[in-house]
């Protein structure tokens, strides 16, 4: 049986000479029960406390409070998510099979989350936050980059520990694992090639998700710019097949390459659905963009639709703004997902953060559907 663990970097724990811990900012939380996960490149057990997904959240918020961001969030340690108990207790260990490192955002770590829930299996998330990022844990993995999935045999010394890196390469394995892939070679190969289109466009080649290929806070520009001659209906949108090489797409704004990529996935949709179904959607329409279930890509693209539909950008009325019918209706049926929602929903995800008007990251968190501010 492999032991499957991922590191995601949530925020920072400052660890007391002693086993006990403290949250910074904020009060000394009550002292748990130590979880050791074993670190790459060290042959020591290294502990990490268990602490609540509240717990968690309220130390981001504190650090918000104190004019703090991201760069200065300061925990460290274990949310256990859809476990048959969220005790401190060592006693159940062995069903947590997979532990998510990476620090206390959504960004890189949000498709590898969306997957874990949608499979609706236990796992870890390890909340790392900047402060120890740069404090030690970054020279613990194989990259010094996160995400890291963590992959052991149960009860076994660090000796047998594998660390998986790279955001690609973690999607795809679970996925895989999962069943969210496609269910035959070529249905698991459209995936990867939407994928691959995804990540190139909506995620800017993993650089950041708001930059010259896909920028929501240009969309969002757009929009307040209706009527001057600069608003959505003035924006060109050819095929995305029609533009021939990327020094023409590179004579776009970045509103119009970001509406370019979003009508690709438009026609996908329309594409992948019986031909006797319209706009409305009436007939036999599965919604996903390849095959008849849900596979990773719908996931990547589900959580920037989600981001855009936020009241502080395009708004949840996004499909009719720009024109995507089925992005509308494909956001709406996955967000009502059983598993999506009750994550969408629950302190367990991280929170967002803020962006200038350019869209340039101010890591500043934000408040946003289904995650309000949360202090103890």
């Amino acid at each position: 049986m492999v032991f499957l663990s991922i590191v995601l970097t949530c925020g920072l724990l400052h660890m007391a000479p002693s086993s006990a811990f403290v949250l910074v900012p904020g009060p000394r939380p009550v002292r748990r029960t130590l979880v050791t996960p074993l670190q790459a490149g060290s042959d020591e057990h290294k502990p990490v406390p268990i602490l609540s997904a509240e717990e968690v959240a309220s130390s981001l918020w504190k650090t918000a409070d104190i004019g703090g961001a991201l760069y200065d969030t300061n925990v460290h340690g274990v949310i256990r998510c859809n476990g048959n108990d969220s005790s401190s207790s060592n006693d159940n260990d062995d069903q947590y099979r997979y532990r998510l490192l990476y620090l206390p955002c959504r960004n890189r770590g949000e498709i590898l989350r969306l997957i874990l829930e949608e499979s609706r299996v236990p796992y870890e998330v390890e909340v790392v936050g900047f402060q120890n990022w740069i404090g030690g844990i970054k020279d613990t993995t194989p990259h010094g980059k996160c995400p890291v999935l963590r992959i052991r045999e149960p009860s076994t010394d660090a000796s047998n520990t594998v660390d998986l890196g790279q955001e690609g390469a973690i999607t795809r394995y679970l996925a895989e694992e999962f069943r969210l892939a496609g269910t035959t070679p070529l249905e698991r190969a459209k995936v990867d090639s939407l994928y691959c289109f995804w990540f190139s466009t909506m995620r800017n080649n993993g650089v950041s998700h708001d930059g010259d290929f896909f920028s929501i806070a240009a969309l969002k520009e757009a929009t307040l710019c209706d009527g001057d001659g600069n608003g959505i209906a003035d924006l060109r949108r050819p095929r995305y097949e029609d533009v021939q090489r990327l020094e023409t797409l590179n004579e776009y704004s970045r509103a119009e390459v970001s509406l370019i990529a979003l009508d690709y996935f438009e026609r996908r949709l329309e594409e992948n659905n019986s031909s006797n179904v319209n706009v409305n959607g009436n007939g036999n329409n599965n919604g996903w963009l390849v095959g008849n279930a849900c596979t990773y890509v719908d996931l990547g693209l589900f959580y920037i639709l989600f981001e855009l539909s936020e009241l502080d950008n395009v708004g949840p009325n996004f499909d009719k703004v720009l024109g995507l019918p089925r992005l509308g209706r494909f956001l709406q049926m996955v967000s009502e997902q059983p598993h999506i929602s009750d994550y969408l929903y629950s302190p367990r995800r991280m929170p967002r953060y803020s962006r200038a008007a350019s869209g340039q990251s101010l890591y500043t968190y934000l408040e946003g559907r289904g995650s309000p501010r949360i202090v103890l």
